[in-house]
């Protein structure tokens, strides 16, 4: 009896020294699996990959354009994205909020596009991303950006800037 005292003693030490996790961590670990994958697909062209990742109803929501909804229309945007130009984006999260079935997602990107008409085009902008929860995982309800900067850069293949 004095040994069972003594497990479950140090049972409910270990238990008290052991730090809680929220209850949406391994959410959280899965909406950040789903942003990685978003870049990586663009830095890739995927496609059928970026596609997977979009609920059927979705919108886009680019500067200074209109709203981009449904997903054959986002399969449009990205057809043409990567038919005309090859983008190398490093993204950094700075927050991911989550719920019970919406996660929300800021963060900040760099990188470049470069056209297929060799100029390049500077990215600086910061995200919202809002994230349902469906039966097959987190889904990209609605994603927003714009630029992080008051102009854009640009340089041609004579490797002059132009402001």
């Amino acid at each position: 009896m004095q040994r069972l005292i003594v497990v479950f003693g140090t049972l409910l030490l270990g238990m008290a020294c052991h730090p809680l996790l929220s209850p949406y961590q391994k959410d959280r670990e899965r909406v950040k699996a789903l942003v990685d994958t978003f870049v990586a697909a663009n830095n890739r062209s995927d496609l059928n990959t970026i596609l997977s990742l979009y609920e059927q109803d979705a919108e886009l929501m680019p500067p200074g354009r209109s709203i981009i909804s449904g997903k054959s229309a986002i399969e449009n945007n990205y057809r043409q994205l990567f038919n005309n130009s090859t983008t190398h984006i490093t993204s950094a999260i700075t927050e991911i909020t989550v719920g019970d079935l919406w996660a929300a997602v800021a963060g900040r990107n760099t990188g470049t596009t470069l056209k297929k008409d060799s100029a390049t085009s500077y990215i600086y902008d910061k995200y919202m991303m809002l994230l349902e929860k469906q039966e097959s995982g987190w889904k990209i309800r609605r994603l927003i950006w714009n630029s992080n900067i008051s102009r854009s850069i640009e340089s041609n293949k004579e490797g002059k800037t132009m402001e």
